[in-house]
Order: C-alpha cells, then structure tokens, then sequence
C-alpha cells in the first residue's frame, strides 16, 4: 500500500538511491511504474528491472486492486510466449521482462493480515515468486514481531496461499543457510536512504531520540537475510522457478485454448499450425458466407427486377389499351360528326334548290 516504504526497500537492497517517480496526491487507481538500471557490483553486470504498484488499497472500493497487477503479471509471460511463436528470435538483443520475484509489504499490525492483502497474495501466488516482508518492522517489538509471524504463516496456511520456499536440495552450505532463511519467513524489515558514520564505516540506519536502527545488523531486522536470498543465494533460483512454474502454467493454460489440452509433447509449432489451420478453415467458411450471401442478394435482386419489368409491362399494356380505346372514341366521334356534316350539307343543298325553285316562280 501507499507510504508503506517500497522505494526505501528497494533502495536499501541494492545499497543506492534509485530516482523514482514520486506521487503528490494519492493515486485515484492502481497502476504500475516499471523502471530498469544497469547496476555494477565487484565487476559483475546486472540490469535490474523494478515494477512499483501504486495505489493498491488507497480506493474506497478495493474489490478490484488486485486486477491491474496480476494482468501486469500475465502481459510480461504473454510477451515472453509471443517471442516462442516466433519463427525468429534474437535472443541476444532481446530481454525477458517477466516478474521474477515479487516483494509483498505488509503493514506491521501485529494483528492479522488483511483480507485484501489475502486476497491479493491468493491470486498472485499462482502467478509469480512471492517473498512476503514486514516493512517498518522496527515499529513494533521482537516479540509481538514473532507473534504476528506465526499468525501470518498461520492464515496463509489455513488458505492455502504458497509462499517461495528458498531451495534446500543444493550444496550442503547452501541447504543450511535456506533452511535457516525458510525458518524466518516472512521477513521482518528495515530500510532507510539516511547513512551514519559508526564504527568507522557508513552504513544505512535510521535515528530516533531513543537510539539507532542499523538496517543491515541482523540483531535489528532480517534485512540482511532477505538480501543474502534475494541477491546472492537464490537469484538464479527464482529466474529457473519462474521459467519451469509459473510461466510453464501460463504457457500450458494458453495452449489448451488453442486446443492442444496441455499436452507437454505439442510444440509451438504445432500449435503456430493448428491455429493457422483453424484460421484457414474460419476464412474459408467466412468468405463461403460471403458468397451465398451474395448469391442470395444477386438472386433478390434479379426477382426485384423481374416484378418491377412485369409491373411495367402490364402498367404499358394498359395504357395502351386505353389508348386505344380512347382512339376508338375519337374515330367514332369522328363517323358521328362526319355523318352530322353530310347531312347539314345534304339539308343546305336542298335548301338552295328550294330557294332557286322560288325565284322562278316569282
């Protein structure tokens, strides 16, 4: 959560002061700031990359403040399985960006865990290597500090939450000393970015009006054992349990969805195949679709046109039958008014022959 000491933690680790970025108000949704630095120690090369979760548990409703970190989780693993299906890889120029350790802070209550940091550790244990850590465990005393451990270890067990057990099947030295570190699960920490000068050497430590927290003396906190595991034990540990658990289970969960039932024996190949097979075969049936769909509109089409030059046709014929039945009118209209016309001319001659019979007479 929010003002726990994550950056400190981180700092304190890796014994410099890391830039990041600070937040001024508190952040209105959980996200997640990745940062990688090229590190020198006696000679030998590391590039360490850190993902900061911000906000986790500061929302009102925290029902969902687990989800935007294990699909962080589950990006990196789904990068890391893109570059399998490749068919080229530089494996040289490329990085593996999974999580390989995931440092869990809980707040020294001496009480219980949380149930959200319960729920949280549920889902994430599933996913990648968890080391659970008491920050600011200077805050309560050793023996409420050895109460709370218990307690902890206690609930993880009654639900069945896995933490990252430290290999024990090494070297016989290296066997002890993660038997030991396994034994003081889960950590109780320290962390500080303020040096003094004791003893003649600088060490990290933080001050208070009654005394002096050294960060790194065992008598005070456990963070030199979480430094002795994480850095020099079991670094290579952590990277192979990622690589042969986790990412494993996550691989095997997306090759059942391509349908390949988990078999350890299917290749990528053979599943890059199949799933290129059952793309052919859903373009084939998308484009024969397609076809029939056209067919069926082009058919529609020809019966649209069929109805609409029949209703044509008929529409002519009847304008021409009343055409011609108007041009029979006319033609009728015509004999009558020629037949009217014979007979005013017949009538007008015989009036004539009338009037010429009368002058005579006179």
């Amino acid at each position: 959560e929010s003002g726990i000491g994550k950056h400190t933690l981180v700092d304190s680790l890796f014994k410099t002061n890391f830039e990041h970025d600070q937040l001024d108000q508190p952040a209105k949704a959980v996200t997640l700031t990745s940062n990688t630095y090229e590190l020198n120690e006696t000679g030998v090369d590391l590039r360490l990359s850190v993902t900061h979760s911000r906000g986790f548990g500061d929302q009102v409703n925290n029902a969902d403040g687990i989800k935007p970190i294990v699909d962080f989780v589950d990006a990196r693993f789904d990068e890391f399985l893109q570059q399998e299906f490749k068919p080229s890889r530089d494996l040289k120029s490329w990085i593996d960006t999974r999580i390989h350790a995931c440092l869990y802070l809980l707040t020294p209550t001496g009480h219980s865990i949380k149930s959200i940091d319960l729920l949280a550790l549920k889902e994430l244990s599933t996913r990648v290597n968890i080391i659970l850590v008491i920050a600011k465990s200077d805050t309560v005393s050793r023996s409420e500090l050895d109460e709370y451990k218990q307690r902890i270890l206690n609930e993880l067990d009654d639900n069945n939450i896995k933490l990252y057990s430290f290999p024990t099947d090494d070297s016989d030295d290296v066997a002890k000393l993660n038997e030991k570190l396994n034994a003081e699960v889960p950590f109780a920490v320290v962390g500080s970015r303020t040096e003094a000068n004791l003893g003649g050497q600088r060490v990290r430590v933080r001050q208070y009006p009654w005394g002096i927290v050294e960060v790194e003396n065992e008598a005070h906190s456990d963070f030199p054992k979480l430094r002795e595991m994480l850095i020099r034990t079991n670094m290579d540990d952590l990277i192979g349990k990622t690589h042969h658990g986790h990412y494993e289970h996550f691989r095997q969960q997306n090759f059942s969805k391509l349908g390949l039932g988990g078999n350890a024996d299917s290749t990528v190949s053979e599943a890059y195949n199949k799933k290129l097979a059952e793309h052919e075969a859903e373009k084939q049936r998308i484009e024969e679709a397609m076809r029939q769909t056209f067919v069926a509109r082009v058919k529609d089409k020809d019966t649209e046109l069929q109805r609409a030059g029949l209703e044509l046709n008929q529409r002519f014929e009847k304008q021409m039958r009343q055409v011609k039945e108007q041009l029979k009118e006319f033609e009728e209209q015509d004999k009558r008014i020629s037949t009217e016309l014979e007979a005013i001319r017949a009538a007008m001659a015989d009036l004539n022959k009338d009037k010429k019979k009368d002058k005579k007479t006179k």
